[in-house]
Formats: C-alpha cells, structure tokens, sequence
C-alpha cells in the first residue's frame, strides 16, 4: 500500500479559512460555496444536490469492482455448494430454528 504525503499546511490552512466562514444552523451556503471553488481549483469535479450538499468523485488508476461486492459474489458462490449450506451461519439450523 502507498502512504499518501499530507501537506499538512495546506489542510490547516484551508480548514482554519472554512472555520472562520459564518454559517448558522442550516445555512450553509457560504460554506458550499467556497467549497465549491476549492474543488474547481484542485480540478475535481463535484455536483451540489438539491438539498446543498456536496458530492465530489475521484476516480482511481484502475477501475475495479468495489471490496463489497467482491465479497457477495465469494458468499454466493460458497452457499451454492451443499456441504457449506449446513456450516452456513444464516442456514435454519446453524440459528437453533
């Protein structure tokens, strides 16, 4: 695994700057804004959703499925097989039923 290099001045200063934007309970719009422009100049595209919250994707090198659904498809194939569907934890009577 790569370790990631923080620059650790640029977070502190732009949190320090997001800190000190006035936003009042549920207006947020300073904020979003901001946000917003930070994301443009960093060239990550990002969309605002109707209720103002802030979606932005980086997209990796290598587009692979995620972990989860690797991990379904393993299940699923282990279960279609009879001698671990009696060692199944979710099988009747693995749960006592």
């Amino acid at each position: 695994m790569t370790i990631l290099h923080i620059d650790l001045a640029y977070l502190a200063d732009t949190l320090e700057e997001f800190l000190k934007i006035p936003s009042p309970t549920s207006y947020t719009d300073n904020v979003v804004q901001r946000c917003g422009q930070e994301l443009d100049r960093l060239g990550i595209p990002f969309e605002v959703t109707r209720r103002g919250a802030i979606r932005a994707v980086l997209r990796g090198k290598a587009r692979r499925p995620a972990r989860a659904s690797r991990l379904i498809s393993i299940r699923s194939a282990r279960r279609s097989k009879p001698q671990d569907m009696a060692a199944s934890p979710s099988s009747p009577s693995a749960i006592g039923a």
